[in-house]
């Protein structure tokens, strides 16, 4: 909104009127998600919602970035485990953040036997 100050000199009775306009922008959304628990060796999808003109920067484990919204990591290893980062700065210049954990299992082992012959 717009804001007025007035400035008066208490001696000679002078004064004086400023007004400024004040903009309070809206924080972007920003929620991190994504498809964890995975498995190794499949692909960890991150996301978070679209905001018009925002740019996005993530960081994560094992020296992860990126500054693509929804950035996909394939072939997951245990070392991508652990928590995910995304900024969102809106074009107005205001920054979100929101973090997601990601859990990379490793595959079970399977093993057959039989009593065979018999």
């Amino acid at each position: 909104g717009v804001y007025t100050v007035t400035a008066t000199d208490p001696l000679a009775g002078c004064s004086a009127t400023a007004t400024t306009n004040v903009v309070v922008n809206a924080l972007p959304t920003a929620t991190a998600s994504s498809n964890a628990p995975v498995c190794v060796g499949l692909t960890i999808n991150l996301s978070t919602p679209t905001v018009s003109g925002a740019t996005y920067a993530w960081t994560g484990p094992d020296g992860f970035t990126s500054s693509i919204r929804n950035p996909s990591i394939s072939n997951a290893q245990t070392v991508n485990d652990g928590s995910y980062t995304v900024v969102v700065t809106s074009s107005a210049g205001c920054s979100n953040t929101s973090s997601v954990t990601i859990n990379v299992n490793n595959a079970p082992v399977a093993s057959a036997s039989s009593n065979a012959p018999v």
